[in-house]
């Protein structure tokens, strides 16, 4: 690493990942390394007194050119989420802002979501699906809407190797595991209806989908489908990258 005290990013819109990764990983580094966690505004950070010496939250906007302070300064940066955000499908500008954060010699670590993947699953023939995929086609009918297309994540890998010279060290994709099925379900389910209900609630783009007498008769499908066993899930990549240290005479492009 390029200095003693090393320097971990995380963020959700800038660095990425939610708030209590960056609290996990407290609990399993030496208490000399810094943690700096960063999101868009600050109403999710957690109260000062509640953090360890060695984390801090900044607010900071992953669409803006990071300030001099936080350019080349992180050992290691994570983010995740960044599905939720990109639009047109083109992550490029994004992932170069929160590379430029990064120090050469530093790791990246991406963990993102690939929504062409979300499906709901009945735990046996028995049990049907249907007010649940009415769901995900609602919710994938108003990303869509809303400009956000999701193909990129099937190629985060490549796409850090080939337009932002990283060298991908690992690459993995997860499908459904057993014991988060049911906790991934219900935040699944919450997430979707919130999404669905503000834009049904602030119109425009998307919201032509939300019919409420017939959103509401879905969402007790789904209530009922949930408590017979069928779940939603989605698969995870988890990609680990590195910036090389440029060699004598050469100079790294940020």
């Amino acid at each position: 690493m390029a200095t003693d005290n090393k320097e971990v990013s995380n963020g959700k819109e800038t660095s990425v990942g939610e708030e209590h990764w960056l609290m996990d990983l407290a609990d399993y580094v030496p208490r000399e390394w810094n943690l700096h966690g960063f999101d868009i505004d600050g109403k999710n950070f957690p109260a000062k007194e509640y953090l360890p010496e060695n984390l801090s939250f900044s607010i900071h906007d992953a669409f803006d050119e990071p300030p001099p302070e936080l350019t080349q300064r992180f050992d290691v940066v994570h983010f995740r989420a960044l599905t939720l955000i990109v639009k047109g499908g083109d992550p490029n500008h994004l992932f170069s802002n929160i590379i430029k954060m990064l120090k050469p010699g530093g790791y990246l670590q991406c963990d993102e979501a690939d929504p062409h993947r979300l499906r709901a699953i009945a735990p046996n023939p028995a049990v049907s699906t249907h007010y649940t995929d009415k769901l995900i086609s609602t919710w994938l009918g108003i990303a869509s809407a809303l400009g956000l297309e999701h193909s990129w994540t099937a190629n985060i890998g490549p796409i850090l190797r080939d337009k932002h010279h990283l060298e991908v060290l690992a690459a993995q994709r997860y499908g459904p595991v057993n014991k988060v099925r049911k906790p991934a379900t219900d935040i699944w389910c919450m997430s979707m209806d919130m999404m669905c209900c503000n834009v049904a609630r602030r119109g425009g783009k998307g919201a032509e989908l939300v019919q409420p007498d017939l959103y509401i008769e879905m969402m007790k499908g789904v209530a009922d489908e949930v408590a017979r066993g069928v779940t939603i899930w989605l698969d995870f990549t988890v990609v680990v990258a590195y910036k090389p240290v440029p060699r004598v005479g050469q100079l790294y492009k940020l």
